[in-house]
């Protein structure tokens, strides 16, 4: 038992670095200006660009799928997933995606990544799991979901940041059969 959690302890580990390592990657926007960016940019988190290059190329290392943007009380939150389900049947266990969110401040643009973060997920059969917390995890916070069935899935993320206020965050991902 305790060889088999060290191995999806180490598995889980070395399949998060890509995300941990792109995710360090978009903290990065010292002496960006934010004062020339436009309010119709495709990212719509009104006058700042999260840096689109960054998740790209997070796209392109771990095959990352945007399930979207939601700004709420001056807290921007782009959520993430990535499909692990053939590792984690490999290693026999259930969990299908991991899914991560990434919180700014709308003004500054500054990553928060200090505060308590949960998610609930609500499948296709109406049925809701959670709250789970999340992880911190460089500049986001994540964890692993079990999305086994097709069809539309409704993610609710709440957090309670370092300013002490709640907000809450909604995405939603569209899983192919």
């Amino acid at each position: 038992m305790k060889k088999q959690f060290s191995m999806i302890l180490a598995a889980l580990m070395v399949l998060s670095f890509p995300l941990v390592a792109s995710a360090m990657d978009h903290k990065g926007h010292e002496g960006h200006d934010h004062g020339k960016m436009e309010a119709t940019e495709p990212m719509g988190h009104e006058g700042h660009d999260h840096g689109e290059m960054e998740h790209d190329s997070m796209a392109m290392k771990g095959d990352m799928i945007p399930v979207g943007t939601d700004t709420v009380d001056g807290v921007a939150a782009k959520g993430m997933l990535k499909d692990i389900s053939a590792a984690m049947a490999r290693m026999g266990m259930a969990m299908t995606h991991h899914f991560m969110v990434f919180l700014t401040d709308d003004a500054s643009g500054d990553a928060l990544a200090e505060g308590l973060v949960a998610i609930k997920v609500t499948g296709p059969d109406g049925t809701t799991t959670g709250p789970t917390k999340l992880m911190g995890m460089g500049a986001g916070f994540g964890a692993d979901l079990a999305l086994k069935e097709a069809g539309e899935y409704n993610i609710v993320v709440g957090t309670k940041m370092a300013d002490g206020k709640k907000r809450q965050f909604s995405f939603s991902y569209q899983k192919a059969q």
